[in-house]
């Protein structure tokens, strides 16, 4: 059997039009067990995973990483702007006390005035140490969360991104 690379680099495409001579490329994909389709897997230049399928492709940004809430502390996420209008999903990961996260989303058409959406239009779950909030039926262009420790004593150490 040959080297890995040797097999990856024969079967990279070459088109007429290409102005590499030499190209080794390695490709990620990600197997869909529910309808059996490989989606291939991109970071961009920004650090940004992007799942691409044959309909549409997902981006995932982060938006906090590791911050530290005090007790009875809200804090608010800076402003995010969404390239594509479509729902999302935001992941909420923390080290202790999920359920002691209450998480807002505030929406915005024009990025001068917020309001918290009506929870007709969020589907929340929460698992172990992470809590999933999905935003069905309502699109906006920007939104921000505003994130809350309910905790009676504590600090949580949480982290957010969303995925569109």
């Amino acid at each position: 059997m040959s080297d890995p690379m040797q097999q990856l680099n024969s079967k990279v495409t070459r088109s007429k039009s290409s102005q590499f001579t030499e190209l080794q490329c390695v490709s990620l994909y990600a197997h869909h067990t529910e309808d059996k389709r490989l989606r291939s897997l991109k970071i961009t230049d920004d650090d940004e995973l992007i799942v691409r399928d044959n309909l549409q492709s997902l981006q995932t940004k982060v938006v906090t990483t590791d911050h530290e809430l005090p007790a009875g502390y809200v804090t608010v996420s800076h402003i995010q702007e969404l390239e594509a209008n479509r729902d999302i999903s935001i992941l909420a990961e923390a080290d202790i006390h999920i359920n002691s996260l209450n998480i807002d989303v505030e929406v915005s058409n024009d990025n001068s005035n917020y309001y918290t959406l009506d929870g007709h239009y969020i589907t929340e779950h929460t698992s172990g140490l992470s809590k999933q909030i999905v935003l069905a039926g309502f699109k906006s262009k920007y939104f921000r969360l505003s994130v809350s420790n309910t905790h009676g004593s504590g600090s949580i150490i949480f982290s957010t991104s969303y995925t569109y």
